[in-house]
C-alpha cells in the first residue's frame, strides 16, 4: 500500500486558497475545483512573463553581437531613415497568448460556477459575448440572465450585475479582445517588441542597451499582464461573497492569497 502526498506549486496553493472547495455546496465542488486549477494556470503563466522577456533579449542580444557591425554599417549609408532592430518576440509572445486564452477560460469556468450556485433555468455555458444596453460586452449574456431574475429570488442580483458590467466595459472586454486579436493574427498592432535605435555610437550591444516589450498604449508587457491579474483576483474576491450558497469566510481576499505567491 503507498500513500501519495502532494506537494503544490505556489500559484496552487494561491488559487485553492481564494477557491476553496469547502465553501460551497458538494454538487458545485467540481465546477470550483476546475476554476481554482485554470486560475493557477493562469498565475504561474503571469510569474513566467519576466523569465520569457529576459530569454528573448539574451538571444536577440547575441544575435546582434555577431551582426551589429553590420547593421551599423548598412545603417550609416542612409542617415536619413531610423534603422530600429527588433525580435521577433517569440517567447513572450506565446506567453502572452497562453496567458490570455487562460484568462477567458477561467471566466467560462467561473460563469458556470456562478449559475450552479444560482441554480436556475437555461443558463449561459460561458463568458460569451452579448449586448446590454445596446453595446456587446465579454460576458453580456451572463449579465441579461443574472438581470432576469428578481430580487426575492436573487437578493444580490444588482450588485452582481454593476461589478460584472463595470469590469467588462472597463479592462475585461479589451483584454479578451486582445486574445482574440493573438490568437488569428500572431501580434498586436502597435506592440513594441524587444528592440534598439541601430546607432554607430555603440561599439557594441549588452542587454541593458535594449528596450523591454511594450503593449500599444505604451505599458510594459511585465505591467499589463500584473495589472490584469490583480484585476482579475480582485474581481473574484469581489464577486464570490455574493454569489448564493457560497461561504465567503473560506476563501481568502487576493490581498491575502497573493502573498503565497512565490517569484
Amino acid at each position: 500500500m503507498t500513500v501519495s502526498i502532494i506537494i503544490c506549486s505556489s500559484p496552487m496553493v494561491c488559487a485553492t486558497a481564494m477557491l476553496n472547495a469547502n465553501s460551497v455546496p458538494e454538487n458545485a465542488r467540481a465546477d470550483l475545483n476546475a476554476t481554482a486549477g485554470r486560475l493557477a494556470i493562469f498565475l504561474d503563466h503571469v510569474r513566467a512573463i519576466p523569465s520569457d522577456v529576459e530569454r528573448a533579449q539574451l538571444e536577440f542580444c547575441a544575435h546582434l553581437q555577431r551582426n551589429w557591425i553590420d547593421y551599423a554599417a548598412a545603417a550609416k549609408t542612409r542617415p536619413d531613415l531610423q534603422f530600429v532592430a527588433h525580435a521577433d518576440g517569440l517567447e513572450y509572445l506565446s506567453r502572452l497568448h497562453a496567458t490570455l486564452y487562460e484568462f477567458k477560460a477561467l471566466l467560462d469556468l467561473f460563469t458556470r460556477l456562478m449559475c450552479r450556485l444560482v441554480a436556475s433555468p437555461s443558463p449561459p455555458h460561458g463568458f460569451n459575448k452579448g449586448k446590454v444596453d445596446g453595446v456587446e460586452v465579454s460576458g453580456g449574456r451572463l449579465i441579461c440572465w443574472l438581470q432576469g431574475h428578481a430580487v426575492e429570488r436573487l437578493p444580490t442580483r444588482d450588485a452582481l450585475v454593476h461589478t460584472l458590467l463595470t469590469a467588462t466595459r472597463e479592462w475585461i472586454t479589451p483584454a479578451v479582445a486582445l486574445r482574440d486579436t493573438l490568437g488569428h493574427k500572431r501580434d498586436i498592432p502597435g506592440f513594441q517588441h524587444v528592440r534598439i535605435p541601430v546607432s554607430s555610437i555603440l561599439a557594441s550591444v549588452k542587454p541593458a542597451h535594449l528596450l523591454l516589450p511594450e503593449m500599444a498604449d505604451g505599458r510594459g508587457l511585465q505591467a499589463f499582464v500584473v495589472d490584469l491579474r490583480d484585476r482579475l483576483c480582485h474581481l473574484l474576491s469581489a464577486l464570490l461573497p455574493l454569489v448564493p450558497r457560497v461561504n465567503p469566510a473560506l476563501n481568502e481576499s487576493w490581498e491575502k492569497a497573493k502573498c503565497r505567491l512565490s517569484a
